[in-house]
């Protein structure tokens, strides 16, 4: 995913800035679901909106003009999420 991440940033021509925050978003958001309890298992297509959500925050914390919400759906998440 963390590849992922810095690939598409870098086609997108997004800040490293971007890209940093975005990996944290996703370390924050797995640690929180890793002490839940009962633990739950993720699917792939979890982990992809896992990412794909945490670069569009990432995006509005620190672009000047960061991409709008159907570039991200329709380009990044190709068309898997809505």
């Amino acid at each position: 995913m963390m590849d992922w991440i810095a690939e598409v940033t870098f086609l997108f021509k997004l800040n490293k800035q971007t890209t940093f925050l975005a990996m944290e978003i996703v370390d924050a958001y797995l640690l929180a679901l890793q002490t839940q309890i009962p633990r739950r298992t993720l699917s792939d297509q979890d982990v992809h909106l896992i990412g794909v959500v945490s670069m569009f925050v990432a995006a509005k914390y620190e672009e000047i003009y960061p991409p709008d919400s159907k570039t991200v759906a329709g380009k990044v998440a190709h068309g898997a999420f809505s």
